[in-house]
């Protein structure tokens, strides 16, 4: 792999070396997925600069937050083909904030 890392673009030397990882320590890689998921939380923090705060949800499992995305993102089709001003990013966040 190094031979040729720098002809690679970062997202192919980390498809590669988590292909390599994958076939060498498998067990490893699930472990620390069960680890991500068990700690998985909610996190708050303000921004000074925007004077926003944000919210981060970590540690989902993949199926599990692409199923909550697509749905959210359905809901938003929904309203942005009814008509709605918001972007698709604005009514997201807004379905969010009132389920």
């Amino acid at each position: 792999m190094l031979p040729t890392a720098d002809q690679r673009t970062t997202g192919q030397l980390r498809r590669s070396i988590r292909t390599l990882l994958q076939r060498l320590a498998p067990e490893r890689l699930a472990q620390r997925k069960r680890q991500a998921v068990h700690q998985r939380a909610l996190h708050l923090w303000h921004d000074q600069h925007t004077q926003t705060s944000h919210l981060t949800l970590t540690g989902l499992e993949p199926a599990r937050a692409h199923g909550l995305y697509n749905k959210i993102t359905a809901a938003a089709r929904t309203h942005k083909t009814n008509g709605d001003p918001r972007t698709l990013d604005q009514l997201r966040a807004d379905l969010l904030l009132h389920h």
